[in-house]
């Protein structure tokens, strides 16, 4: 059984603690797989990963009609080809693109570009040829699939970069198929702050972390910022309202980034999230009987002391 073991995805240590154990598809427990959270950085990622625990299929009908995904692909477009329009990317690779709405726009605004679409369903692979055909679809992961490195004018990953197993060396390839000049657009609304997902709120460690079993990273929002510019420099970036379910918010980041020299291979820890991410865990625990390790219960107590005291300090 193929099981992948990982040092931190950014800061690169090993020293981390168990939050939770990972959920399986039916709602359990994992016997193997762990959420920890990273003690020097405050990552928080799945570790191990074993792709065969988690299985979960995308068919032609997991976005329903795409009423409201549509739309929100619409201001996308218009935002990367505000960005984009002097220079033209010659092309475009998309990992990821479900029925090919994004492609579809973009096609429109950028007419003489070439479409590469990696799609890791077949059954969704085969929609996304019918609504794109002249586009190249490749019924494949980014991990699966063979690219030359400097192909790709622009590279789109919208909403899948936390269902990569191998959740680095999937970022290390993106930056190495780019061209020297290359664009990356990546988004995501998964965070360790994240109120809800799409079409679902966020109330318990169950709901952050087993909403999806394929899902292995949740960093903090400037802490994911950081860390693409391990790789990359961010040129633009913009937040997308999704929807709201019973007050809970789908807030959707985006970062067009340009590709940059690799200087260090990791974050040299120089700011930690651990107190921030556990803060923002600490919401959830109320809502959830997970079993939760007793030193990330300390930590969490912890927290919350030193915050009311900081509050106390500048109101009285």
């Amino acid at each position: 059984m193929k099981s992948l073991f990982f040092p931190c995805h950014m800061c690169g240590s090993y020293d981390s603690e168990m939050l939770t154990p990972a959920y399986l598809a039916n709602g359990s427990f994992c016997k193997f797989q762990q959420i920890v959270i990273c003690r020097k950085c405050g990552l928080v990622y799945k570790n191990p990963v074993i792709p065969e625990l988690n299985t979960i299929s995308y068919s032609k009908i997991s976005w329903g009609n795409g009423t409201i995904f549509k739309k929100r692909i619409s201001s996308l477009a218009l935002f990367l080809s505000e960005l984009l329009k002097e220079i033209p990317p010659k092309t475009i690779m998309e990992i990821g693109p479900g029925p090919g709405w994004l492609a579809m726009s973009l096609q429109d605004l950028f007419p003489t570009s070439k479409y590469i679409l990696l799609e890791a369903s077949k059954d969704v692979a085969e929609l996304t040829k019918r609504n794109l055909p002249n586009a190249t679809v490749i019924p494949a992961t980014i991990d699966e699939a063979y690219i030359n490195n400097d192909f790709a004018d622009l590279a789109l990953v919208c909403g899948v970069d936390y269902l990569f197993p191998d959740f680095r060396r999937a970022i290390e390839k993106m930056h190495k198929l780019l061209t020297i000049n290359g664009y990356l657009y990546i988004e995501r609304n998964v965070f360790v702050e994240s109120e809800a997902y799409v079409g679902f709120p966020i109330k318990s460690y169950k709901d952050l972390f087993g909403a999806n079993v394929l899902m292995t990273t949740w960093f903090a929002v400037d802490q994911y910022k950081q860390f693409l510019t391990l790789f990359f420099d961010i040129v633009s970036e913009k937040s997308f309202f999704h929807d709201e379910t019973d007050g809970f918010k789908c807030i959707i980041n985006g970062f067009l980034c340009k590709k940059k020299v690799i200087r260090s291979e990791y974050y040299d820890g120089s700011t930690s999230w651990y107190e921030a991410n556990m803060a923002s865990l600490c919401r959830l625990n109320k809502e959830s009987n997970n079993p939760i390790s007793t030193n990330a219960k300390l930590q969490i107590v912890a927290t919350k002391l030193w915050n009311t005291f900081q509050c106390w300090r500048l109101h009285k």
